[in-house]
């Protein structure tokens, strides 16, 4: 099942794009095409900063700081050093312009996953930083898909997922993972041929903004907000109806630890425990730990990374510590917690309409 956008519903998110993000694109383009070497540290600099936090791709979160250092020098410093190799990638991709073809998704693939390779190495705990990858490349040349948790949740709404049919196979070195960038760029593709078909013309950024733009179609539930907390409870944990409490969407653009604890008392995790899971909360938290923990975080469901948050936050209102917006741990939670939602949210959804 492919729901390929309409050739309206692209030209209203073409047009919703280029009201908030096009004037911030074309700055992005313009200073990849001015710069688009890695030798001069300055330029890396801007680029690395200015793609990074545009598109809240986190990559400074990932990466492993020496002791007194910045996020941002040791990003730079890694990219200056291996500035031949990632100068080559970038000339692999000098082939591929648009209109795309299953040949040069193949080689995207490849490059990209090159290049997450290369980043990978620097990052913390060995987190893979293909969002930061796509949107990079993607500056330096506007054929690359951008990939991120809302694009990805966007697709898999209107592409189904269907390994006998795949239009090209994934290139050595490629990451093929279970929703990752070989797979995103199949659905995409896949979604690319269906717009043609149906007569829509489309490039890869006006799918993009198709793509972002399905939450809102799709009336998805608005992300939780800072200040919230009265409405819902501030002491009495969320509105008492334990289940859409749980599901309450979180928000990734939080960037105070102090909002990403509230967020985690939207629900009543004591009573969410005991009446749904029949457990008590301090009963599941060395399960919890395990599975929400250090490399597993990614791999975690929904419900214990909630659980976990939850519990996180009535430690630290019982303790007080100080807090640091800067607290690498509780921005990973919340970002494998709104990771969790998207995959996680429509077969909630599905089921309980269906009951």
């Amino acid at each position: 099942m492919i729901l390929a956008p309409s050739q309206a519903e692209r030209d209203r998110a073409v047009a919703a794009f280029q009201r908030d993000w096009g004037a911030v694109d074309e700055v992005l383009y313009g200073l990849c095409r001015d710069h688009p070497g890695h030798g001069d540290r300055r330029a890396v600099a801007a680029k690395v900063v200015l793609i990074g936090r545009a598109y809240s791709a986190g990559l400074e979160r990932q990466v492993e700081v020496p002791e007194g250092g910045q996020a941002i020098s040791a990003i730079v410093d890694h990219v200056v050093a291996h500035s031949g190799e990632i100068d080559d990638m970038l000339g692999d991709l000098h082939a591929v312009s648009e209109p795309l073809t299953a040949i040069g998704m193949e080689t995207i693939v490849s490059v990209h996953g090159r290049f997450t390779a290369l980043l990978t190495s620097a990052t913390r705990g060995g987190s893979v930083p293909r969002s930061f990858a796509s949107k990079y490349l993607h500056f330096h040349n506007p054929a690359v898909p951008l990939y991120d948790s809302y694009a990805l949740a966007g697709l898999r709404r209107r592409v189904r997922w269907d390994r006998s049919q795949l239009p090209f196979a994934c290139p050595a070195g490629g990451d093929d993972v279970e929703d990752g960038y070989y797979q995103f760029c199949v659905r995409f593709w896949r979604l690319v041929e269906a717009c043609r078909k149906a007569g829509v013309a489309v490039t890869v950024k006006s799918l993009d903004s198709c793509l972002w733009s399905v939450p809102t179609t799709q009336q998805l539930p608005v992300p939780y907000q800072p200040g919230d907390e009265p409405g819902q409870g501030l002491y009495d944990f969320g509105t008492g109806h334990l289940e859409q409490d749980m599901w309450r969407r979180p928000n990734r653009e939080l960037e105070r630890a102090f909002d990403i604890l509230m967020y985690g008392i939207t629900v009543d995790g004591y009573s969410y425990a005991q009446e749904l899971l029949g457990k008590d909360l301090f009963d599941l938290i060395d399960g919890l730990h395990e599975r929400c923990a250090g490399e597993a975080l990614g791999k975690a469901g929904f419900v214990d990374l909630r659980l976990w948050l939850f519990f996180k936050q009535r430690a630290w209102h019982h303790s007080d510590p100080p807090l640091s917006d800067d607290d690498e741990v509780l921005h990973a939670l919340n970002a494998a917690i709104c990771d969790a939602w998207d995959r996680e949210w429509p077969t909630w959804q599905r089921t309980r309409d269906a009951q």
